[in-house]
């Protein structure tokens, strides 16, 4: 029994102590009317309605209790089931990192209701495993992004680091084979004579090369070049050679393309398995109507028509139109994106 029960009860027993303490007095004496008076009707009664009374006392309080409790849990399983909800209708696509790791920490720590453990125990398990796999794949790309920043820093680091050193070799007087080093004069023919040193132009003078203005099919405008030709072919020839090689290092690997001096194609190349040429022309071989004809004779047989002139000027397309496939050094780029689809 709780404190205000016993309060109460303690209280209606002195009323009725009171009320019976003058009978009392008088017949203490007396142990049969004691009795008689303690066991009458009336006093029966009073005793039933006060027991009656401290029952629904009880009971009111209990009831009231109950009441309390059961819509305090009503209220906490809607709570939790408007946290779950708001958990699985998150998108953890968008999310970034840090986003990811307290999305997957309140995953874990969320309570499910046991009316519906069967319902959504399933689904925040499944939603967990999603979380972790693109945590994962974040984390990884982000490692990856951080070795690729690292790498090319390094890589900056190390031309930085070279091109000091380049510097101080320059101003020494042993500095022309470093030049032809960093140049790698042996692997190259033509170079853009505005990305030179004049110490570089020197001493690729002395090598032979020589300063030419061609129209460049790259940047399609006329640039300074540095050309060093070759065996017999004009300045113009192995310009268009070169530089088209480079203009089709853009678009594919450059270990699919190939440059001839010999009786083949002046270009070949590789696309999706299938090889092109191009052959460069300034005009010579129109006079050579015997070696013209063995030319395109051998191109048509070996690339069918996966071959073209490259003229070096646009007069010279009516001229060449009849044996093949023509277009100018103004045009090859476009043809290229032709090619490869660009």
């Amino acid at each position: 029994m709780e404190t205000n029960d016993v309060l109460i009860f303690g209280l209606l027993f002195l009323i009725i102590v009171s009320r019976l303490s003058a009978p009392l007095i008088e017949v203490m004496n007396d142990i049969s009317s004691f009795f008689k008076i303690i066991f009458s009707p009336i006093t029966l009664i009073i005793l039933s309605m006060i027991l009656f009374i401290l029952i629904n006392i009880k009971f009111h309080f209990w009831w009231l209790k109950h009441s309390i409790e059961k819509e305090n849990k009503k209220n906490r399983i809607n709570e939790n089931l408007r946290i779950l909800k708001e958990l699985l209708n998150k998108s953890p696509k968008n999310m970034n990192l840090k986003a990811l790791g307290e999305y997957l920490l309140e995953l874990r720590k969320v309570r499910i209701p046991s009316n519906l453990t069967k319902e959504y125990s399933s689904k925040i398990s499944e939603r967990t495993k999603e979380v972790k796999i693109i945590f994962e794949g974040k984390k990884h790309l982000k490692e990856l992004e951080r070795i690729e920043y690292e790498k090319n820093r390094l890589q900056d680091e190390n031309e930085r680091l070279k091109q000091e050193n380049y510097e101080e070799i320059l101003k020494s007087k042993d500095n022309e084979k470093a030049i032809l080093r960093k140049l790698e004069i042996e692997e190259n023919c033509i170079y853009e004579f505005e990305d030179l040193k004049s110490k570089e132009i020197n001493v690729l003078k002395e090598k032979k090369f020589e300063v030419v203005s061609e129209y460049d099919p790259i940047f399609k405008r006329n640039k300074k070049f540095l050309i060093k030709k070759i065996m017999n072919h004009s300045s113009t020839h192995t310009f268009l050679v070169w530089r088209i090689k480079q203009l089709l290092e853009q678009y594919i690997d450059s270990e699919d393309i190939k440059i001839s001096n010999t009786i083949g194609a002046d270009i070949t190349f590789k696309i999706n398995s299938k090889y092109y040429a191009f052959e460069i022309e300034i005009g010579n071989l129109l006079h050579k109507k015997k070696q013209l004809n063995e030319k395109i004779e051998y191109l048509n047989k070996k690339y069918k028509n996966r071959w073209y002139f490259i003229v070096s000027h646009r007069d010279l397309v009516k001229k060449y139109i009849k044996y093949g496939n023509v277009t100018t050094r103004v045009g090859v780029g476009e043809l290229i994106e032709k090619l490869t689809d660009f």
